[in-house]
């Protein structure tokens, strides 16, 4: 089983761009804060940089959730791919009733996340974090509810399509034709 790692983008969109940007930024950020970190503490250095661990935190949290949203966008998600697969050559009908459960389920949970998180963004705007007077604990469920917005998004874009292809009739009746002919 091969396990592919890039961060690659299926179609290259501006929105595609600025969010795989967007991550990749975040990412890189932590990692110079983990580097910085380590560098001054292995060579003993007199620097009074402790704000590097608390922003690498900071930067890791806010980054696996715009992460997620890469992984959305690219079809890259946690799923039963070979049991979905053997049904839908049998089914096709199950197959298309168990995807858009499925991503009905994902969407509304979604939306209630990120609505919850914008609701106690705005309400701890000013309750300090990670002992940095400019990071707040409602910036940081605003900056989540931004990643998981943009996965929002992607599903909602996905739940769209494999809708609106069934109702124009270009999906399932498809793969029945070709099942047929198999």
């Amino acid at each position: 089983m091969e396990i592919d790692q890039r961060l690659g983008l299926k179609q290259d969109t501006l929105y595609d761009t600025l969010v795989l940007y967007a991550g990749g930024l975040i990412f890189a950020t932590t990692i110079l804060m983990a580097t910085l970190q380590v560098a001054i503490r292995l060579l003993d250095l007199p620097l009074d940089w402790y704000w590097t661990e608390p922003v690498g935190r900071f930067a890791l949290i806010v980054g696996t959730y715009f992460g997620a949203a890469i992984a959305s966008r690219n079809n890259e998600n946690i799923k039963l791919e070979f049991l979905l697969d053997r049904v839908g050559k049998r089914y096709p009908r199950v197959k298309y009733a168990v995807d858009v459960f499925v991503l009905l389920v994902v969407v509304s949970t979604l939306a209630v996340v990120v609505y919850h998180l914008v609701l106690g963004g705005i309400s701890n705007l000013d309750t300090q974090i990670v002992g940095l007077s400019w990071a707040t604990l409602g910036m940081m469920f605003l900056l989540i509810a931004g990643g998981l917005g943009l996965m929002l998004v992607n599903e909602s874009i996905k739940l769209w399509h494999l809708v609106s292809d069934e109702v124009r009739g270009t999906t399932l009746w498809k793969r029945l034709r070709e099942v047929r002919s198999e």
